[in-house]
């Protein structure tokens, strides 16, 4: 005679089944389970989550993973995300320049100029642009306390500080926009209170070709430069009124 076949009790019903069967002859449940890897409890495959500790059923109870890991994760990626562009400015091997504009009095444009990088750049040209505030876009250059050919040079490390001017001679040379009609002080000082004005620097970053600057723009408020704007504009203008 031949052995009967092993038998083994349905995982749902308690039915006798063979002991190799995956489903049910009597209530068609799966018969596969898989041991919760925090209670240890045994629990159908089909089922999402464990029933007596909730630990997650599917892919992810391969993962040893936690709120408290998330957590953790989400800072590590904040982390990175603010460090990750510092270092690379540190580990590049060429200038990074920067510009802001910290104020002015009625002569000269205070400019705050950084290197970043590890190697020398030079500044070549600077362009102030007024936006909607009635007055000429205007070229500036260095003022009389920056005209040495190596106040240029930006080395890297802590901050440089040197003066715009639009001065030729004895003379500021700003000018108000024409063809707009006229306007008053009190109208120009309005429109730099409103107004968002850039100044654009070229630079010659280390890591550029001979002649192929780069611009290094920074906007800022009107206000910071309205004594400039007062000290520098010819107020008797056709385009300004009294």
């Amino acid at each position: 005679m031949g052995e009967s076949p092993r038998m083994k009790p349905c995982v749902s019903c308690g039915e006798e089944i063979p002991l190799r069967a995956t489903k049910c002859r009597v209530c068609k449940s799966a018969q596969e389970h898989w041991r919760c890897r925090v209670c240890k409890e045994p629990k159908l495959e089909l089922n999402l989550r464990c029933n007596a500790c909730g630990t997650p059923g599917d892919w992810r109870r391969f993962i040893p993973f936690s709120q408290t890991v998330l957590a953790l994760l989400i800072a590590l990626f904040s982390v990175l995300t603010t460090t990750i562009p510092a270092v690379s400015n540190f580990l590049d091997r060429h200038s990074n320049t920067s510009i802001k504009v910290t104020g002015s009095d009625a002569n000269t444009i205070f400019v705050k100029v950084r290197n970043s990088g590890r190697q020398p750049s030079e500044l070549v040209s600077y362009q102030l642009h007024f936006g909607d505030v009635k007055i000429e876009d205007a070229e500036l250059i260095l003022g009389q306390i920056d005209q040495q050919p190596s106040d240029t040079v930006i080395k890297p490390g802590d901050p440089v500080k040197i003066g715009l001017t639009t001065r030729i001679g004895q003379e500021l040379q700003l000018k108000p926009k024409l063809g707009g009609g006229a306007y008053t002080e009190r109208e120009i000082e309005e429109q730099l209170h409103k107004a968002t004005v850039e100044l654009d620097v070229r630079v010659q970053e280390s890591g550029d070709e001979a002649g192929n600057h780069q611009t290094r723009p920074a906007s800022f408020t009107g206000d910071l430069i309205k004594q400039f704007v007062k000290g520098g504009i010819h107020w008797s203008h056709p385009g300004i009124g009294p």
